[in-house]
């Protein structure tokens, strides 16, 4: 199977060819990986537990949902803050996606309709900076990971392109 990766804005008319259906936008996921016992602070989340890059959204994302799946042993039970630092003024809003979401023993989604929501999940990010996925994790585990995904798009307001 070919693997391309394109810096383009993806819409879709669903079928209609004529330019003045409104241009949906389509839903993208941004994989992450947390080790249990060193994200106490803010701090960037890695891709995965092979790749200890940041997971960097990009200008203009709104985030919509985000998706965790623990696999922690022992310990006491630790919750996870979800947050996005705006890369142009470094400023870190530690519970922008989720606040003090349980994160061990159960997969969770966290929407706009959860008790656990944080201040920015639906809402548009700044159109001129990417923002990094941070985290801080309460409590001390005494092992494991914890995975999830965020699930985002970037929108145009339904507008045509080329």
């Amino acid at each position: 199977m070919a693997t391309s990766t394109t810096q383009a804005a993806w819409r879709s008319f669903g079928g209609a060819n004529d330019k003045v259906t409104y241009a949906g936008d389509m839903l993208m996921a941004a994989e992450f990986y947390i080790p249990f016992g060193t994200q106490t602070a803010n701090t960037a989340v890695a891709r995965s537990s092979t790749d200890a890059s940041p997971v960097v959204l990009p200008p203009g994302a709104v985030p919509v949902s985000v998706q965790i799946v623990p696999a922690v042993t022992g310990g006491t039970t630790p919750t996870l803050n979800l947050g996005l630092r705006d890369n142009s003024t470094t400023t870190n809003v530690a519970t922008a996606l989720t606040a003090a979401t349980p994160s061990v023993a159960t997969k969770a989604v966290v929407d706009q309709a959860s008790a656990t929501v944080g201040t920015a999940l639906g809402i548009k990010q700044s159109t001129a900076s990417t923002q990094t996925l941070t985290a801080a994790l309460t409590g001390t585990p005494t092992g494991g990971s914890l995975t999830g995904r965020i699930l985002y798009y970037v929108s145009n307001g339904g507008a045509a392109t080329a």
